[in-house]
């Protein structure tokens, strides 16, 4: 059976979280629409096969990261490497989802383009459910 999730991120930001049983995997569909307009999608899925948590994103512009992990002491950690948009090297992504005792679900997404010496902040926002 499906679910709907719908979350209020951060402030002026709407996401709608689905939670779909196809086949035999889980999988999280998510739309969301930022404070200036900026919208986007991603899906993310638990592969059996695996046992890691996959999420494809993709944005208005065409932006898109397919990033991979687990879950382990109440956070997921979701990583990859992928070419840079310019074309400039390699940027390392790393997006954290913390499973806070009060219900809500921080999301901090960081990169590198240093190989992970360094590491700079994308996003930082909390998920908490809209009460009906």
């Amino acid at each position: 059976m499906d679910k709907s999730y719908p979350f209020n991120f951060k402030e002026g930001i709407f996401i709608l979280m689905k939670t779909l049983r196809l086949s035999l995997t889980i999988t999280f569909l998510e739309n969301w629409t930022g404070g200036t307009g900026f919208t986007g999608t991603s899906i993310n899925k638990y592969n059996f096969s695996t046992k890691m948590w996959e999420q494809m994103w993709v944005d208005v512009s065409g932006s898109t990261l397919h990033i991979i992990g687990a879950y382990k002491d109440r956070k997921m950690i979701l990583e990859n490497e992928q070419p840079a948009r310019n074309g400039s090297g390699i940027i390392k992504n790393k997006i954290t989802y913390y499973n806070n005792p009060d219900g809500t679900v921080r999301q901090h997404w960081e990169f590198s383009n240093d190989q992970g010496k360094t590491w700079q902040s994308a996003f930082d926002g909390s998920y908490r459910k809209v009460k009906k």
